[in-house]
């Protein structure tokens, strides 16, 4: 059986094979510019896939670094508030006395 449909393919003489070669052949003229945009096209595709995908890492690397910047900052600048020094002092805090006026040494009677 494929002895015979190859033998067949060889003969051009055949009606078969001239109709199947002429309805495969396509006209290889293309314009340079169309090819040109095509490649284009495909290099704009394939660079917008990979910045769609390092985006969020990129993303986040910057993010991270400026945290470590900021803890950085945060960590090595001067203290604003100076400790005082106190010497054989103690701290008090002064609250001021409410009085209580259900004392019976007040008067009443005025």
């Amino acid at each position: 059986m494929f002895k015979s449909l190859f033998r067949r393919e060889q003969t051009p003489d055949d009606p078969f094979v001239g109709q199947v070669l002429r309805e495969c052949a396509f006209d290889d003229h293309t314009d340079e510019r169309f090819v040109a945009d095509t490649l284009r096209k495909v290099r704009l595709d394939a660079k917008s896939r990979t910045i769609r995908y390092w985006s969020p890492m990129i993303l986040s690397a910057a993010v991270g670094g400026l945290a470590v910047l900021a803890l950085l900052q945060i960590l090595l600048s001067a203290p604003t508030i100076q400790p005082t020094q106190l010497r054989g002092e103690e701290a008090r805090l002064d609250i001021p006395v409410i009085r209580d006026f259900t004392d019976s040494s007040i008067p009443t009677d005025r």
